[in-house]
């Protein structure tokens, strides 16, 4: 998610939007994907509705990553997240079977 900011908007300046967002809202980077609607509702205070056209980059960004079919919003990561750790996992099981 990250990259997707800097591509948005440069290194520096995603990083001071991410400083702002844990100074004024309480989040830490890390903790994003574990509270992806209190970061959309920081971005879209920041940014207003502007916010959408990065919610859609890092959306479509994390898709392609993950190789997701679905998601189409902040709040969907953590579906987004438990699918691709139930994809990692059956991954593992079918490799564990083939001799």
């Amino acid at each position: 998610m990250r990259d997707a900011l800097e591509e948005v908007f440069g290194r520096q300046a995603a990083g001071v939007l991410l400083k702002h967002i844990e100074q004024y809202y309480n989040l830490k980077w890390e903790e994003t994907p574990e509270n992806p609607e209190v970061f959309a509702e920081a971005l879209n205070k920041v940014l207003g509705e502007s916010s959408s056209v990065l919610e859609n980059v890092i959306i479509q960004r994390l898709r392609a990553e993950l190789n997701l079919k679905e998601g189409k919003s902040f709040t969907d990561i953590r579906k987004m997240r438990k699918d691709f750790i139930k994809s990692q996992q059956k991954l593992r099981q079918e490799r564990s079977r083939s001799p």
